[in-house]
């Protein structure tokens, strides 16, 4: 059985890999009556499901679509960003324009982040699916906001990134396991919400879509689902 001091630490951390559904249990301090299960992640592959399962579960990206395209854009800006040294670090060029952006996954994440870089006069392609993925192979920047499936997984390797002529930066803000990371050129900088040992890269500690607004949406979320 779960003690509730790890059920409670549970709903503070968001899995590294995957989630297996039947882990919340309950023990006789602390009774879950009903076992719902909701993410605010890119799909719900990552979640293992067993016949013995029951509740539902959930993907509800929409609730912090808005604090991950804002990091996302806060690393956009910070890799291609010009500085003026002469006056303490002061813009010269935000650059971004100059660049253009891949999106793999134009859901509710990836269709925010495209809207936002639009409005900056960047060029975007995008593709939903491996048909269209050489529309992408032309970006400077390559953005995934794709659910880690059995098609999806593994998807960026050497084979894939040799596709691209002038890529140097990509962005994952799904599950790590699109990647393989020992595949990845050092030419290309990887940011990604998940803390890896991958050389030329940089990592959070998956705190994309963690702010107070999106808490408040939540609570209040699984508050009506009751």
């Amino acid at each position: 059985m779960v003690s509730k001091n790890a059920l409670d630490l549970l709903q503070e951390i968001k899995d590294f890999i995957s989630i297996d559904f039947d882990v919340i249990t309950a023990d006789d301090n602390y009774e879950v009556k009903q076992k719902n299960v909701v993410t605010l992640s890119v799909g719900v592959d990552h979640i293992k499901t067993t016949d013995s399962s029951t509740g539902r579960i959930i993907s509800m990206p929409h609730l912090n679509k808005y604090s991950v395209a804002e990091y996302v854009l806060f690393y956009l800006i910070k890799h291609f960003a010009k500085f003026d040294q002469r006056h303490d670090r002061s813009f010269t060029n935000m650059n971004l324009s100059q660049s253009s952006y891949g999106i793999i996954g134009l859901g509710q994440i990836g269709s925010v982040i495209k809207t936002a870089l639009e409005s900056f006069n960047c060029k975007v392609m995008w593709a939903n699916n491996k048909n269209d993925y050489e529309l992408l192979y032309k970006c400077k920047c390559l953005i995934i906001c794709c659910p880690l499936t059995k098609d999806t997984e593994g998807m960026v390797n050497k084979d894939f990134l040799s596709c691209f002529s002038d890529l140097e930066l990509i962005v994952n803000i799904s599950r790590p396991n699109i990647l393989i990371d020992k595949e990845i050129p050092d030419k290309i900088h990887l940011i990604q919400d998940f803390i890896t040992d991958i050389p030329n890269s940089t990592f959070t500690n998956h705190i994309a879509g963690r702010t107070k607004t999106v808490k408040n949406e939540m609570i209040y979320f699984l508050k009506a689902i009751k």
